[in-house]
């Protein structure tokens, strides 16, 4: 309760929600399975169920790891095959990411921005919090069991896979080049409007 409360005061800032950077990741197949509704078919009560064939998601998938603010994607990146993100990985991650932030958000480098990310293991661990301390990396307090504060969960991530959704692609980057492209045509009003439905202010 206390870090609802700190956040709601955070967001009497009018300035506050433009410093804010969010981010995770999420795992995308090459066959992105459709929604339930989507394979829905009329049968009659005397036929069988059609069978659907099982799809292997364990090679030909790929990680994303994603961060942006009100004004679009900061930094995006596709982790190497078979590579998942632990702590030693996410200290690599969040170097670019700050590098990022110096070229694309000059005005927020340096104490002007503040990360928000959920409570995963990944991004609590001991070396992550000493790595953000070392380079003044600034966060929003992340209350647990709270996926309604993880703005990527909330929405890009389940907007940008109904936009593929029972796609099939020929390879990994196949499938890499088509996020791309859906990520360029999501307007700039979307992503201010998730940063201000997830902190309201």
């Amino acid at each position: 309760m206390s870090v609802c409360r700190e956040n709601l005061r955070r967001t009497q800032d009018p300035l506050f929600l433009w410093t804010v950077i969010t981010g995770d990741e999420s795992w995308f197949s090459v066959l992105e399975p459709k929604q339930k509704q989507q394979s829905c078919q009329w049968m009659h009560s005397s036929e069988k169920c059609p069978k659907k064939a099982l799809h292997s998601r364990q090679v030909h998938k790929t990680m994303m790891e994603v961060f942006f603010d009100d004004q679009g994607v900061v930094h995006l990146e596709f982790l190497p095959p078979g590579m998942t993100v632990t702590s030693k990985v996410y200290i690599g991650i969040l170097s670019r990411l700050r590098e990022a932030i110096r070229r694309k958000r000059p005005v927020l480098w340096g104490n002007n921005y503040r990360l928000l990310q959920d409570n995963a293991p990944g991004h609590k661990a001991i070396k992550i919090f000493a790595t953000m301390v070392e380079t003044n990396m600034h966060t929003v307090e992340h209350p647990p069991y709270s996926p309604d504060l993880a703005p990527p969960d909330l929405w890009f991530f389940p907007y940008l896979k109904s936009q593929i959704w029972g796609k099939i692609f020929a390879s990994v980057p196949d499938l890499q080049d088509a996020i791309m492209e859906e990520i360029s045509k999501i307007p700039r009003a979307l992503f201010k409007q998730c940063i201000q439905q997830t902190l309201p202010h």
